[in-house]
C-alpha cells in the first residue's frame, strides 16, 4: 500500500517520530508514504483550565504555523537511516498562509532551501469544516488569488499540490444543498491545466445535505484529467452520508486510475483511538479501513491500482 497523506506533526506540532512511523508502516504493509507537517497549530487559550486534548474540544483558535516545514525537515534529516527515509517517505511542504499574497514567495523559499527534500506542496487546509471556523484568518479556498502563483510554481516544477476542500457547506437544511465550493476546485483546474492536484477526502464531510454527489465527482473526472481524488480513512468512516461505499466504489471502478488512498494520520501513530467516530485513529486501524474497503468493494485489479499503483505513477516512483 502507498499512503498518500501522513501528517508527521499533529495540530500541536508533536509527533511519535519518524522511527515509529516507519515501524507502523512496515507492520501494516505500507510501502511508501507522503509526509507533511500541519499548516496550522492549536492555541492553548488562557481561559482554559488545562491543555486542550484535541483540536475541536474547546473554542481555542488555530493559527498558521510556518515552522512546521522546518520541523519536518529536522525530523527527517536527523533520522539515522537516511537511505530508508529516502526509500519510504516523500515529504511535502505546507507551512504558509494560503490567503497571503506573499504565499508564493514563502512557498518558493522553503522549496529552494530544501531542494532535494520536498517533492510537493500540501496538505493545505482550504474549506475544512471546524478548522476553517477556528482559524484566525479569512477562509482559505482553492481559487484564492494568493494561490495562483503557487500553482504556477508547482506546475513549472512538476510537483503536485494536495489539499482538503469540502464540496459544499455543512448545513443540514434542505434548501442549503448543492456543492458551491466545488467551483473553487474546477476554476483552479481550468486555469492551471498542467497542475497535478490531489483532493484529499474527495470533498466529502460528515454533515450537510447531499444529493447526486456521484454525478458531481464524475463530471470533474471527465473534464479535468489533472485531478486525483484521495480516499482517506475518515471519508470511509464518517462521511457515508455523502457517498455510500457502494456508490463510491462504482465511481472508482469507472475511473480506476484516478483514485489513491491515505490514512491521514496525524502525529500520533500508536496512540489509542479517540472517542468513537472521532479521528485521529491509530495507524493500523486507518490502514485496515482502507484495505477493507478496497478488498470488499473493488475488483482485484482496481484495488491494486488504488492502494498502490496510481500513487506510484503520480509520484514517479
Amino acid at each position: 500500500m502507498f499512503d498518500t497523506c501522513v501528517h508527521l506533526l499533529d495540530m500541536f506540532q508533536e509527533t511519535d517520530g519518524v522511527g515509529t512511523l516507519l515501524e507502523v508502516m512496515e507492520k501494516n504493509g505500507v510501502e511508501k508514504a507522503v509526509v507533511c507537517g500541519t499548516p496550522v497549530t492549536k492555541k492553548w487559550d488562557q481561559y482554559e483550565k488545562g491543555r486542550p486534548k484535541g483540536t475541536f474540544q474547546d473554542t481555542g483558535r488555530v493559527y498558521f504555523f510556518t515552522a512546521t516545514d522546518e520541523m519536518v525537515a529536522d525530523e527527517l534529516n536527523d533520522f539515522p537511516d537516511q537511505a530508508k527515509v529516502a526509500e519510504k517517505l516523500i515529504p511535502f511542504a505546507c507551512g504558509f498562509n494560503p490567503t497571503d499574497l506573499f504565499a508564493p514567495k514563502h512557498c518558493k523559499r522553503v522549496l529552494d532551501k530544501f531542494p532535494n527534500l520536498f517533492k510537493g506542496v500540501g496538505e493545505l487546509f482550504m474549506r475544512y469544516s471546524e478548522i476553517s471556523m477556528l482559524t484566525n484568518e479569512e477562509v482559505c479556498r482553492a481559487n484564492h488569488p494568493a494561490m495562483q502563483e503557487v500553482y504556477e510554481l508547482c506546475s513549472a516544477r512538476g510537483i503536485p499540490v494536495m489539499m482538503h476542500n469540502n464540496a459544499g457547506n455543512e448545513s443540514v437544511k434542505p434548501y442549503a444543498g448543492g456543492y458551491e465550493y466545488m467551483h473553487e476546485i474546477t476554476t483552479t483546474l481550468e486555469k492551471h491545466r498542467d497542475l497535478k492536484l490531489i483532493l484529499n477526502g474527495c470533498g466529502m464531510f460528515e454533515r450537510g445535505t447531499w444529493s447526486n454527489y456521484s454525478d458531481e465527482i464524475q463530471g470533474i473526472l471527465v473534464k479535468y484529467p489533472n485531478i486525483t481524488f484521495c480516499i482517506n480513512s475518515w471519508s470511509l468512516i464518517g462521511c457515508t452520508n455523502a457517498l455510500k461505499h457502494e456508490d463510491l466504489a462504482a465511481i472508482v471502478e469507472m475511473y480506476p486510475n484516478r483514485f489513491v488512498v491515505a490514512t491521514d494520520s496525524s502525529g500520533k501513530f500508536v496512540a489509542p483511538d479517540g472517542p468513537v467516530g472521532i479521528p485521529p485513529f491509530a495507524y493500523d486501524k486507518a490502514v485496515a479501513v482502507l484495505k477493507d474497503f478496497c478488498s470488499k468493494y473493488l475488483t482485484a485489479d482496481t484495488a491494486q491500482k488504488v492502494l498502490s499503483d496510481n500513487a506510484k505513477a503520480l509520484f514517479g516512483v
